[in-house]
């Protein structure tokens, strides 16, 4: 599943486990933070909607359910090194 497809099942309230939902959107989101390195020529609006998204659907998904803060922190962590070994900062 991509992150368009939670995206969608999202915004339809059809979002059947939030933990899965939140596993799966964390590594999508991760996957494609990590691949951005090589990506850094593409259009940034391009380049950031799906790590806007993965924070979108984490944020989401963290209001509805407490133990998903836990994802929302990771990928937090995650994109700040992540942002800062890439961009120095």
């Amino acid at each position: 599943m991509t992150i368009n497809h939670f995206s969608q099942l999202n915004n339809y309230n059809r979002i059947i486990s939030l933990w899965i939902a939140a596993e799966r959107v964390l590594e999508c989101g991760s996957l494609w933070a990590f691949s951005l390195t090589s990506l850094l020529r593409m259009i940034t609006r391009v380049a950031m909607s799906p790590i806007l998204k993965v924070s979108n659907l984490l944020a989401s998904f963290a209001a509805r359910w407490n133990g998903c803060v836990a994802y929302v922190d990771s990928w937090e962590t995650l994109l700040g090194r992540h942002w800062w070994k890439c961009f120095g900062g």
